[in-house]
């Protein structure tokens, strides 16, 4: 996966993702920022991983997860129970692991020390017996900074890097989480005949041209220049008036996305598009989770919510990077946020 940043402290309610090296910084439409580092890419440590959350806002400290990798050992193998952290060959005690998926929480003074050599080059490592895991310290200055420019820190006596004297009084605050209301559509004998009455080839001359042709909208099926897969459209009713068409856009080698449209239940059918990377449909909420690369380690996640009327997006996030830390992904590294509220059609 490659990443970009896509926003910077003053794009208001916009998430960032941006990565350097063996370091990542995503921050979320609230304004909190999480920050991940990994061993090196092309060393040969056992694959590792830090977390360092913060929300927005005066007075917020950082809170530091570890998580070390499971694909190293095999079913039954016995796994420590805590690893020692080493700083430039000192000791910062133990961190105790919940013995299965091998993640620990970092004290607030092993946290405060990882920040403080990550400024800096310095060797990194947790050690139990025999084993040793690196983190890598390359890119984490760049990825800090990030953080703080997107708080709103840099300057301030709260800063991580390039600390000032400015007090937090010009930090930038934490913003509202967006609220959607989740109406789960009512199927009723009526509104199905009414989704089998559409006039598919109608339709599918309406997607052609309405279907923009760009990037992170693109269905090759639909526009026949994917003869691998047929273009087979599935109607499901979402109220009276509006109905949901999909149909698969395209197949990778370990993906596949489908695309979802709204329309009207009646000719012209003006389907609007909601994405052509989804996965899956049910009771009002599209979701989409795609791998990063075959083995699985690192993945993508998205979710749009039906609020009555549209769909909205309710949920952008990924895994992280795919150091083979963890199968399914190492952690959740959201650019969207929302408070989903369940409701019902009366």
């Amino acid at each position: 996966m490659a990443y970009a940043a896509t926003g910077t402290n003053t794009n208001s309610g916009k998430g960032i993702h941006f990565s350097h090296q063996d370091w990542e910084v995503v921050c979320d439409n609230t304004r909190t920022c999480r920050a991940a580092g990994y061993q090196a890419d092309d060393g040969d440590s056992f694959p590792v991983s830090v977390l360092f959350t913060r929300k927005a806002g005066a007075g917020q400290n950082i809170d530091g997860q570890l998580k070390l990798g499971t694909t190293d050992y095999v079913e039954g193998q016995p796994t420590p129970q805590a690893v020692q952290l080493f700083i430039n060959n000192t000791s910062y005690s133990k961190v105790l692991l919940n013995g299965e998926g091998l993640d620990g929480h970092l004290s607030s003074v092993q946290t405060q020390a990882l920040v403080a050599a990550l400024a800096g080059h310095t060797v990194i490592q947790f050690k139990s017996g025999q084993d040793t895991w690196s983190l890598s310290g390359q890119g984490a200055a760049a990825v800090l900074l990030k953080m703080d420019d997107v708080q709103g820190r840099v300057g301030t006596t709260s800063a991580v890097l390039r600390k000032g004297k400015k007090t937090e009084a010009s930090v930038l605050p934490a913003l509202p989480m967006s609220v959607v209301n989740w109406i789960k559509p009512v199927e009723s004998p009526a509104l199905k005949r009414l989704a089998k009455s559409v006039d598919l080839l109608q339709l599918k001359k309406e997607m052609l041209a309405h279907t923009p042709k760009t990037d992170d909208n693109y269905c090759p099926v639909i526009n026949g220049e994917d003869d691998s897969a047929k273009f087979e459209l599935d109607i499901q009713p979402l109220t009276s008036h509006k109905l949901l068409a999909s149909g698969l856009c395209w197949r990778g080698a370990y993906n596949e996305g489908y695309g979802y449209w709204v329309i009207n239940a009646q000719k012209p059918y003006q389907p609007k598009l909601v994405t052509t990377g989804a996965s899956d449909y049910a009771d009002g909420m599209i979701s989409a989770a795609q791998k990063g690369r075959g083995l699985g380690d690192c993945w993508s996640h998205e979710a749009w919510t039906w609020n009555g009327q549209q769909f909205i997006q309710t949920d952008d996030s990924t895994t992280g990077m795919c150091r083979m830390v963890e199968l399914g992904g190492a952690w959740d590294l959201p650019t969207r946020v929302a408070i989903v509220k369940k409701a019902s059609i009366k």
